[in-house]
């Protein structure tokens, strides 16, 4: 089962650096196949492991395509995607980490992916993977959810309670000038009417994360123990979703935008199909203004719209914050 290098090339041509990238993208894409593969109803949606029987760059006419296929019993799913685009993410993280570590020359770069090299065969023992599974989705209709309109976007139905929104900009306009985070304990679900994502992701609490952070003020650097020492379970449901996080902007600042530390921090830890960023702008006191979310897409981060639901009831009314239209 093949891995991926990533080559660098500077603007003369050159190739300037050569390397892997990490193993969660593997992972990544291997869970983004496998929910596809769930939602199509090819397979089975029981959280148990799935095979990978293939990963490999192939070419598609005179364009390279990551192909991969997953297996569970006698079932199997194949999908492909544009290496470029599916790794475009990871590459930004590791470019700037190579030019932290002065490894790498300030410098413009474009990049493609390769088949890994063979690693020599030191003699060692051969460890296999962890089993790659998805939680169970149970499966809700739109009308249980608090949808009266149905989603028209591809990326998956983002819900997020009123109370629980409004909760997270009073966090962060309160020390605006410090930046603030909260972990988003999320439970994902199958949508059972016709829509084009049929995956939703509803907020059900949000914890914010003051303590267990290192670094100096005002910047917010979130540990991985922060991050574990909240309590999930996902066999019933509630997961680690992703984390909300304010960013100190002026009066003329870009308001919603990933950073290179924001994407290192969800190419890392969230990195599954219903994980997902929300930045939280102080400079807005409302959710509609205030908060952005991004979402994995066909393998990479992409903005895209919330579902705000007015009440914790079911039935409830919602009003949709700006979509951004992903063709």
């Amino acid at each position: 089962m093949s891995s991926l290098d990533v080559v660098l090339i500077d603007a003369p041509g050159r190739e300037a650096w050569r390397g892997p990238l990490p193993p969660h993208v593997r992972e990544r894409l291997v869970a983004d196949a496998h929910l596809d593969g769930v939602l199509a109803g090819a397979l089975p949606n029981d959280g148990a492991p799935v095979r990978l029987d293939r990963f490999a760059l192939e070419m598609d006419g005179e364009q390279p395509r990551l192909r991969v296929v997953l297996g569970a019993g006698d079932a199997t799913w194949a999908k492909s995607y544009v290496p470029v685009q599916a790794v475009r993410d990871d590459v930004e993280v590791l470019v700037a980490q190579l030019l932290a570590a002065k490894a790498l020359d300030a410098g413009t770069y474009r990049f493609r992916c390769v088949p890994a090299a063979p690693a020599p065969d030191d003699g060692g023992l051969p460890l296999a993977p962890l089993p790659r599974r998805l939680p169970r989705l149970p499966l809700r209709s739109l009308w249980e959810l608090g949808l009266t309109t149905p989603p028209r976007c591809r990326h998956p139905a983002l819900l997020l309670p009123r109370v629980l929104g409004e909760r997270l900009v009073a966090q962060a306009r309160g020390t605006a000038d410090v930046e603030v985070g909260a972990l988003l304990v999320v439970a994902p679900y199958l949508i059972s009417e016709p829509v084009p994502c049929r995956l939703a992701v509803r907020v059900l609490e949000v914890v914010p994360l003051a303590h267990g952070t290192t670094g100096t003020a005002p910047k917010l650097r979130i540990t991985p123990d922060a991050v574990a020492a909240v309590p999930v379970d996902e066999e019933r449901g509630r997961c680690r979703g992703g984390v909300a996080h304010s960013h100190i902007c002026d009066d003329t600042a870009e308001p919603h935008f990933l950073s290179a530390d924001d994407k290192q921090f969800a190419t890392a830890f969230f990195w599954r199909p219903f994980s997902f960023q929300c930045v939280v702008d102080p400079r807005f006191s409302s959710p509609e203004e205030a908060l952005s979310a991004f979402c994995w897409t066909d393998g990479a981060l992409a903005r895209v719209c919330w579902t705000l639901i007015e009440t914790h009831d079911s039935h409830q009314e919602v009003a949709c914050l700006p979509p951004v239209s992903l063709s």
